[in-house]
């Protein structure tokens, strides 16, 4: 449950701040994981949050090979061959 509740705070997060700021090669996602990492909060929605963020920035990723919200010149550091 904690993965579904942090999955649509990260999508609602990403709805009401369409000015969010994002990262090089992590994107929109990863800066809220990011974020969430750095503050190491004590509340588990706000841990649930960034965990989601951080599993739908990487299945994004794998699936795509970007993240939304990261320039694609940022994300061409890393290529498949």
């Amino acid at each position: 449950m904690g993965g579904a509740i942090g999955g649509f705070a990260v999508g609602y997060i990403e709805k009401q701040f369409p000015n969010l700021p994002t990262l090089p090669v992590v994107g929109k996602k990863g800066a809220i994981a990011v974020a969430v990492y750095f503050l190491k909060p004590k509340n588990k929605i706000l841990r649930d949050i960034g965990f989601a963020a951080a599993c739908l920035a990487g299945y994004e990723f794998g699936t795509t090979g970007k993240i939304s919200g990261a320039a694609a010149s940022q994300v061409g550091v890393v290529r498949q061959t």
